[in-house]
């Protein structure tokens, strides 16, 4: 509920017809959203070592194939937990929450959102061999099939996800799998923990989690310590670009009397990188005067 846009979100409210990789429109969204049980119970992505994302993507009309897989899927559970009550409950109102969450914040286009789905599967499994308030599962009142069902549910779910740890584990092994834990690390080393400079706000604020440090925001002239969507933020994104960005960087330097890391999803031209990592890049910013074309 709380993940609900504020009023004055501006124009990056999602809407519920907003695009997507998929496409756009109140029918796409729809259908994203109701993706989420087959993203989550077989998340096997669409090429080796190809994290966030699903086998099925890549197909025409995909979004519409794992909409009704998902509910296919969401049936053959629903059907598997016959005979335990609780969990089925659980099941459906779960679903039916958090396709809300989907349509209304985030869609589970990537797999990583969908992850919330395989928690509830997995919440739902346990409670089905051990129901609350009991201490074991009563046999009598479940037939052999009905266990046996949930049973092969359960190892071909299981399946999946050995396989889909298998196709992103080459690729997990020999990189590093989080951009900013590693330019969170360079910037550790060179001794700015203190003095990080975000160009737009999401290019730092993890970097700042993993440091334990607010991170100082040129679009909204403030010390930050979260991404905060509002008003004030878009205003201030409008105005940056690579000029604003290195001559913001060097008041900042120039103000606290110290060197800055400057965190850029991108590249500033004519300046040298301190360290870059997927797309990411930290410049250093030693005091000094400002640039000829900083007014």
């Amino acid at each position: 509920f709380v993940c609900i846009p504020p009023d004055d979100f501006g124009n990056l409210t999602p809407g519920i017809g907003d695009s997507s990789r998929f496409g756009s429109g109140v029918a796409v969204r729809l259908a994203s959203s109701a993706s989420a049980v087959w993203r989550a119970l077989v998340p096997v992505p669409s090429s080796i070592g190809e994290w966030n994302s699903n086998v099925l993507d890549r197909q025409v009309g995909a979004v519409w194939f794992e909409a009704a897989l998902s509910v296919a899927l969401f049936a053959v559970v629903f059907m598997a937990l016959r005979g335990r009550p609780f969990a089925r409950r659980l099941w459906w109102i779960g679903n039916l929450g958090l396709f809300a969450f989907f349509l209304v914040v985030t869609r589970p286009e990537a797999t990583r959102h969908a992850g919330f789905a395989f928690l509830l599967f997995v919440a739902c499994v346990w409670c089905a061999y051990a129901p609350p308030g009991e201490q074991r599962i009563d046999n009598a009142t479940t037939d052999r099939g009905t266990r046996d069902t949930l049973a092969t549910v359960v190892l071909v779910v299981l399946a999946a996800q050995v396989v889909a740890t298998l196709a992103v584990l080459p690729s997990a092994s020999t990189e590093d799998f989080s951009r900013d834990r590693v330019l969170a690390d360079a910037v550790h080393r060179a001794h700015l923990d203190d003095s990080v400079v975000s160009a737009q706000d999401w290019d730092a604020t993890t970097i700042g989690g993993l440091l334990d440090r607010s991170v100082w925001s040129l679009a909204r002239g403030e010390s930050i310590e979260f991404l905060t969507t509002d008003a004030r933020q878009e205003r201030g994104l409008e105005r940056l670009n690579t000029k604003t960005v290195a001559c913001g960087a060097q008041r900042r330097a120039n103000a606290i009397d110290r060197p800055v890391a400057v965190v850029v999803a991108g590249t500033l031209a004519g300046q040298k990188e301190f360290v870059r990592n997927d797309g990411a890049a930290v410049y250093r910013f030693e005091p000094g005067p400002l640039p000829a074309n900083c007014s």
